[in-house]
């Protein structure tokens, strides 16, 4: 019978085997280009949803990045908070930016909002004293319709 010291050993020989394997398929889709993986990553490890969110959520996120070739990464990051909670106020998406990416400020984010919704890619609702923001069907949905 294994004693408790070797069998510590053998789940961390386990353990760096399967960092190992992980780093290479990281690499090898880096390498082809594949960008939705970076943001699965992202959105699995700094939001914690379940991975079949966060490809879903890529995709969507990678088509209107590629579509609309938006490159700042605070638009980026509030796509990503859209894909997965949509009807957002914009406290909220602040607090949330901030939250991820360490500061944000409201009117910073109301411009990028604005933006977004000027080329389609949300649509804002009054309700109350707050603006809702909806991340409008992107991707399969379009091509397919």
């Amino acid at each position: 019978m294994p004693s408790v010291e070797e069998k510590i050993d053998r789940i961390e020989k386990l353990l760096t085997q399967v960092l190992d394997r992980l780093e290479k398929l990281e690499n090898f889709f880096k390498a082809l280009g594949i960008s939705e993986l970076d943001i699965i990553f992202d959105l699995v490890s700094s939001l914690t949803i379940p991975i079949q969110q966060a490809v879903k959520s890529a995709k969507t996120i990678t088509y209107i990045v590629s579509r609309y070739g938006i490159s700042d990464s605070i638009t980026k990051t509030i796509l990503e908070i859209l894909a997965i909670e949509n009807g957002l106020s914009i406290t909220e998406i602040t607090r949330r930016v901030k939250e991820i990416r360490g500061r944000a400020s409201r009117r910073i984010v109301a411009s990028k909002i604005r933006y977004l919704e000027s080329i389609g890619v949300v649509r804002t609702q009054r309700r109350g004293s707050a603006t809702k923001v909806y991340l409008v069907k992107h991707g399969e949905e379009e091509k397919s319709g």
